[in-house]
């Protein structure tokens, strides 16, 4: 297979190495990958590779972006937002997953945005990967520039939410045209998350949104929890997530009032939405009817 160029006059070896090592990857992977499809060279300023798919070592919609300096390679990895486990009966995943207090927060239904400094410059870059263009345009960057210049190394992970964006149509009371909330604050080069204490602390010291609190449960009041999403539920809101103090593990549920109302919707379209769509909602609502008897 003929080999993919890089859109920049930099030695190709020389960015390769570098990036396999702050990845922790084996030599050769970064062009292995780039020959496959598993990573996409963009040509943008500055110009980033973003992974396409998760690896061993590397989650999906990492970015690293490059630029050369005086005959030196300089990158900046952001790592892509960990997949969050799913559970579909509450009481017994919180139970299985958990031994102490957990911190619930809301599930917004949005998509997911990661704001970081690149180079000097704030940056939203999407789920996959995109330094997306209409979100940069959007966010008022301005409004984070004063939290990176005292916290360089963090990222700031959430969710943009309302109607006037071109991927989702969920409106909000909080919020019914565009906004962001953020529900993770992590190290960008690391993906590491600080606690959920400090993360408030933090977010609130420099006036950002943060997703709503719903409380702090025991692993054995999945009941009691499980009341609070259903009145959630009848709200229009989707779900929640469940996080330790550290923020390190972290589980999500999604009211079943919301998996109705998306069945609802892709049944009249049936022929625009894909089986594993329909079908995980589907197998969902199974286990929701049985954990409600």
């Amino acid at each position: 297979m003929k080999e993919k160029k890089l859109p920049y006059p930099v030695n190709k070896e020389k960015i390769r190495r570098k990036i396999e090592k702050e990845l922790g990857l084996e030599k050769g992977k970064i062009k292995h990958y780039l020959n496959s499809g598993l990573i996409q060279f963009v040509e943008d300023y500055p110009p980033y590779i973003r992974f396409r798919r998760v690896t061993s070592k590397v989650e999906k919609g990492t970015n690293v972006f490059f630029k050369e300096e005086n005959g030196e390679v300089n990158i900046e990895i952001i790592r892509g937002y960990p997949k969050t486990r799913r559970v579909l009966m509450l009481e017994e995943g919180m139970k299985k997953h958990f031994d102490s207090k957990v911190y619930v927060e809301e599930k917004l239904n949005g998509y997911n945005v990661r704001i970081t400094e690149v180079f000097g410059e704030v940056k939203a870059l999407t789920r996959g990967g995109l330094d997306c263009p209409y979100t940069n345009e959007r966010i008022n960057r301005d409004k984070y520039e004063e939290f990176f210049s005292e916290n360089p190394e963090m990222m700031l992970c959430g969710e943009i939410i309302g109607q006037n964006n071109p991927y989702m149509e969920k409106r909000y009371p909080e919020e019914a045209e565009f906004g962001y909330f953020v529900f993770d604050v992590r190290d960008k080069k690391t993906n590491a998350p600080i606690g959920i204490p400090e993360k408030k602390k933090l977010l609130d010291k420099y006036d950002i949104r943060r997703t709503r609190e719903i409380g702090q449960y025991q692993p054995n009041e999945g009941k009691k929890l499980l009341k609070k999403v259903r009145e959630m539920g009848e709200e229009g809101r989707e779900g929640i997530v469940i996080k330790t103090r550290s923020g390190d593990k972290q589980i999500k549920y999604t009211a079943n009032q919301a998996s109705n109302s998306e069945l609802k919707y892709a049944f009249k379209l049936w022929n625009n939405y894909g089986r594993p769509f329909m079908f995980r909602r589907i197998i969902r609502q199974g286990f929701q009817a049985h954990e409600s008897r």
